[in-house]
């Protein structure tokens, strides 16, 4: 397979992470970013496709979890006993149509 040279900046701790990674598993940084990427994109693929119907519209998974983010208190996780993502509160929830992003939100928050 052909490859195309690409060039990314990264934070100091992504560096050091990948030269950790290297060192832990003998890949070079491109066999590691490819397979993180590759990783990455396995676990999202079915929830970047998925769609949730409220009141106020259809929204990508991942929209309305920036979005309900952005409305709450609590942000992106709960930072309680076993930390749930936003994204994975979303997926798992049953919606009737009637929620908003506020409501959402707030209950998010609780």
């Amino acid at each position: 397979m052909s490859k195309r040279l690409t060039t990314i900046r990264v934070p100091e701790i992504t560096d050091r992470q990948l030269a950790e990674l290297a060192s832990a598993t003998g890949l070079n940084t491109t066999e590691l970013i490819t397979t993180a990427i590759d990783r990455m994109y396995r676990e999202e693929i079915n929830t970047m496709n998925e769609t949730i119907t409220i009141s106020t519209g259809t929204y990508a998974l991942i929209e309305l979890a920036k979005l309900v983010a952005s409305a709450s208190n609590r942000g992106e996780y709960y930072d309680g006993e076993g930390s749930t993502h936003i994204e994975d509160w979303l997926a798992e929830g049953s919606f009737d149509g009637n929620e908003t992003i506020e409501s959402l939100a707030a209950e998010w928050d609780e």
